[in-house]
């Protein structure tokens, strides 16, 4: 898989009925539906939606879905990493 974009998260949470949300920033790249975002080496998970909320600050927030595919404890882990998207 070829590397797309980075996203730098800004927070996460869940959202009952559509799992986890990763809320943050695309610091290079394009982002898609159906792209991987790497959590490690050995982990990547599906994005399955793209959210931008209501409110806009700049720079822009977007919410990646993944579904619940993390433990909650692993979530705070991954506040302010940089994660990298691939096709």
């Amino acid at each position: 898989m070829a590397e797309v974009g980075k996203f730098l998260v800004k927070d996460t949470f869940n959202i009952t009925h559509r799992g986890i949300v990763l809320l943050g920033q695309i610091l290079e790249g394009d982002i898609c539906k159906g792209n991987h975002i790497s959590i490690n080496q050995d982990t990547q998970f599906k994005i399955l939606g793209l959210d931008f909320p209501r409110s806009q600050s700049i720079p822009l927030q977007l919410g990646l879905s993944i579904g619940n595919v993390i433990q909650k404890a692993d979530l705070e882990a991954i506040k302010n990493q940089i994660l990298i998207i691939t096709d």
